[in-house]
């Protein structure tokens, strides 16, 4: 992670703008919700909306994948982001189970 504050990403355009890291680095886009880049072979790059946070239970960190930035806009992502965790933390459970039919499928 850098040691630079990263600035929030707000838009579409500003999601265009994410320059390819040399390792897998994090965006944050607000409300624990981030944009995942990752570098691949050659000049490709991945990148996905992912939300973090807290177990209720248990406490420990979980990473929530939404989908693609090519599949999903910003604002739908935030929207099944927040509704995924406001979920988990009223029925304590692990937010990776909730809500799967919801999401955006990144298998073709």
């Amino acid at each position: 992670m850098s040691k630079f504050k990263k600035k929030l990403i707000k838009s579409q355009r500003d999601i265009s703008q994410i320059q390819r890291p040399d390792k897998k680095d994090h965006h944050p886009c607000g409300d624990s919700l981030f944009i995942r880049v990752e570098p691949l072979k050659g000049d490709g790059l991945s990148m996905s909306f992912v939300g973090k946070m807290r177990h209720p239970v248990t406490k420990t960190q979980k990473e929530v994948t939404i989908g693609r930035t090519k599949d999903i806009k910003l604002s739908d992502a935030k929207t099944t982001w927040l509704n995924i965790k406001k979920t988990a933390i009223e029925q304590k459970c692990d937010p990776n189970k909730i809500n799967v039919s919801n999401r955006q499928q990144t298998l073709k």
